[in-house]
């Protein structure tokens, strides 16, 4: 079959004039993390016409992921993410550049990449690691992106580039400032750090007794598809009007806060 890839983005074209499209088209996108939202967010921004990847991921597809991770299949189990995701993304544009790397790299090493793209998107599983991400981007200059979807609840957060000051995005995630990233991976996982995320209870609609097992370090953050995937479209929202100028993003220290399980979903000063 022949293939006009410009037939793909076409519907766009009732949204952006061919110089917009044609932004899109440029820009360079560096995906940490391609997980439940990385992953979706990347297939949503291909599907938009964008078409240079850099995805970064050392984890393989397990059985727990099938509820909401988009490459995850019972024919992707056991497979590197950032080669599924690839594969999908070439199956929708044959003409897209897709670099991966199925290892996580060092705060040294993500920092030296990062002067290639246009935008980070920081969706790794440790959140030490993403908030360190964001922290980079935000020093280099990058505009940076990320999503925490928890239960029936989850926020929408991205950064400006070239902030006289930047914006701590621990401080936004209520951490204390200036922790390196063993120091703040530590913090996280203290029982009393996760003892005041009740909101996961009260927005997100956790069952009090699984909570307390999260507490406890005897399960894992709980998440439905459905939420994951909406905190990605809005993610993905915010890009692209970013990128084409059309519509107004809501960048930090404003952010998107999403509560479907009390009907809620605006955009509020963190």
């Amino acid at each position: 079959m022949e293939v006009n890839t410009r037939e793909f983005f076409e519907r766009n074209l009732g949204i952006f004039f061919e110089d917009e499209q044609a932004i899109l088209e440029s820009k360079k996108v560096m995906v940490v993390g391609v997980g439940g939202i990385g992953g979706t967010c990347t297939i949503i921004l291909a599907r938009t016409g964008i078409k240079n990847f850099l995805l970064i991921d050392g984890g393989k597809y397990d059985p727990p992921d099938m509820n909401r991770q988009i490459g995850c299949f019972i024919d992707t189990l056991g497979t590197y993410k950032v080669d599924v995701i690839r594969d999908q993304i070439l199956k929708i544009n044959p003409s897209a550049q897709v670099q991966t790397i199925n290892r996580k790299l060092s705060l040294e090493e993500l920092e030296k990449l990062m002067d290639d793209y246009d935008i980070v998107i920081a969706e790794a599983d440790d959140l030490a690691y993403s908030t360190h991400t964001l922290i980079i981007a935000q020093k280099k200059g990058k505009l940076s992106i990320t999503a925490m979807p928890v239960g029936l609840t989850g926020y929408v957060m991205m950064f400006a580039p070239n902030k006289e000051r930047p914006i701590s995005p621990a401080e936004l995630f209520g951490i204390p400032g200036g922790m390196s990233y063993e120091e703040l991976s530590e913090f996280l996982d203290k029982r009393e750090n996760k003892c005041g995320r009740e909101w996961y209870v009260t927005d997100g609609k956790w069952r009090v007794d699984y909570f307390m097992k999260w507490m406890d370090g005897e399960a894992a953050i709980a998440q439905l598809c459905a939420n994951v995937w909406l905190m990605s479209s809005f993610m993905c929202m915010e890009i692209i009007k970013y990128f084409t100028g059309v519509g107004e993003p809501v960048l930090a220290p404003k952010i998107w806060q999403m509560i479907p399980s009390k009907n809620k979903i605006k955009a509020v000063k963190f």
